[in-house]
């Protein structure tokens, strides 16, 4: 009995020791907000690029939009429609014959790159066109084109 209760004392907090606090200490906070840092850095380039691929696809469909809706025009209408096109302007212009002309704004941070030697890709009311590829760019990197051939398909 005696040692057993030597050895409930033993347990007991000692009055002359204050009791440690519990909670995380400096170095702790310091590495756990240090690996945060890491991560949100790594997950903001990834963003980055996914939205630069998205503005540089929503820019070429765009600008492939414009090229079909200009042929068909052109046809229907049996007029000639010609697109204007640009070196790094941020629009293409759609310009028919007796029509005020269309500007045609590409996304916020797409340009174009590279374009016809002519700067027009022009669509004959007899559904021809002339051979056209235009570069897109968005960012200092990526790119995509958008190629018309004579037949006036766009791809």
């Amino acid at each position: 009995m005696q040692r057993h209760l030597a050895d409930s004392r033993r347990c007991e907090p000692r009055a002359d020791r204050p009791s440690r606090a519990r909670g995380f200490t400096l170095l702790e906070l310091i590495a756990t907000v240090a690996v945060v840092a890491v991560v949100s850095a790594a997950a903001a380039a990834g963003v980055r690029a996914l939205t630069g691929a998205v503005t540089l696809e929503s820019a070429r469909v765009r600008l492939a939009l414009a090229m079909m809706g200009a042929a068909r025009s052109a046809y229907a209408r049996q007029e000639p429609v010609e697109v204007i096109v640009e070196p790094g302007a941020d629009h293409v212009t759609v310009r028919t014959v007796g029509r005020e002309p269309a500007t045609i704004a590409l996304p916020a941070g797409a340009r174009i790159e590279s374009a016809p030697v002519a700067r027009r890709v022009r669509f004959h009311a007899s559904g021809l066109a002339d051979n056209a590829t235009i570069v897109i760019a968005a960012g200092s990197t990526r790119t995509a084109t958008v190629v018309v051939n004579q037949r006036a398909t766009v791809r």
